[in-house]
């Protein structure tokens, strides 16, 4: 939606600035044939009524895109104020993934992006444990993209990375299913440490 809306603004922008450009042309144009003709001495009546007429059209449409002009800025500032709404939102929802930082981190069973202003982070748990991690999520209720998302037809080759889209739930929600994935990504990892330990 905020690309879409930037994108809008800047094909707006273009046209009020193409639409400039051709009323300047055509005042320019019509001032030297006005110029042309005061040399000649031979500007009739009806001449001196069409400059006159073109002059008044002229004038009319820069009035016309000044005031388009001022809209435009308003609607900009709008748009600013949203897009500052919206980082601020995001901001907030990417404070929310601090509890891995706390969690996780001190035992290194999984690593994470730190996106700036980016949407997602890529979560990278213990390899073979990126389904299992999101099977454990799926049945404790959260919902998140499938394992493996990022990678090209969805296959990643070590089973180690999850997609998190913190800008997609409410807050409290967020907050909450972070300290499920927590969970989950500890479980998992224990799964995977004892079996190694039978298997060798």
């Amino acid at each position: 939606m905020i690309t879409f809306a930037l994108q809008k603004f800047h094909i707006m922008a273009e046209k009020e600035r193409y639409d400039t450009e051709r009323m300047i042309m055509r005042a320019q144009y019509a001032m030297s044939l006005i110029e042309d003709s005061w040399r000649g001495g031979n500007l009739s009546d009806m001449e001196r009524e069409d400059f006159k007429s073109q002059i008044a059209e002229l004038l009319q449409g820069m009035t016309t895109l000044l005031d388009s002009n001022t809209r435009l800025g308003q609607e900009l500032a709008d748009a600013k104020k949203d897009l500052d709404a919206a980082r601020d939102d995001l901001s907030k929802a990417h404070k929310k993934i601090g509890v891995l930082e706390s969690e996780i981190k001190p035992l290194g069973i999984a690593s994470w992006s730190n996106p700036k202003g980016g949407y997602f982070v890529s979560l990278f748990v213990m390899n073979g444990c990126a389904h299992r991690v999101h099977q454990l999520c799926k049945e404790a209720g959260v919902v998140m993209t499938g394992a493996g998302a990022t990678y090209p037809y969805k296959k990643d080759p070590n089973d180690s990375n999850l997609r998190i889209a913190p800008s997609f739930p409410p807050l409290d929600e967020l907050e909450k299913a972070m300290r499920v994935l927590c969970v989950c990504i500890k479980l998992a990892a224990a799964e995977k440490l004892i079996n190694n330990c039978f298997v060798n």
